[in-house]
């Protein structure tokens, strides 16, 4: 279990760096391998997670799965966000 949690932790903190970091971003910068990248390791975590929480019963991968879930969620708001004409679609 503990070796999982680990795993978990390093990849949350890759996908962290890799879709939010400004300076080390590479997520919806117009790159497709650094998309690829992330949503490779966003489906990892997501898999892991879940295998985490119903086979050892951990709550705390619950935030492993959130972070995993979050360049889903960031693309989500920027959508909204353009929609709603709440930020320039071009500068």
């Amino acid at each position: 279990m503990k070796k999982m949690s680990y795993f978990n932790l390093i990849i949350s903190v890759i996908l962290i760096f890799l879709t939010f970091v400004s300076f080390s971003r590479v997520f919806l910068i117009g790159s497709q391998s650094g998309d690829i990248v992330v949503y490779t390791l966003s489906v990892i975590l997501i898999v892991t997670s879940i295998i985490a929480i119903v086979k050892f019963k951990s709550k705390k991968d619950i935030i492993f799965l959130i972070v995993g879930l979050s360049p889903y969620l960031y693309m989500l708001v920027i959508f909204l966000l353009l929609t709603l004409k709440i930020i320039p679609f071009a500068p």
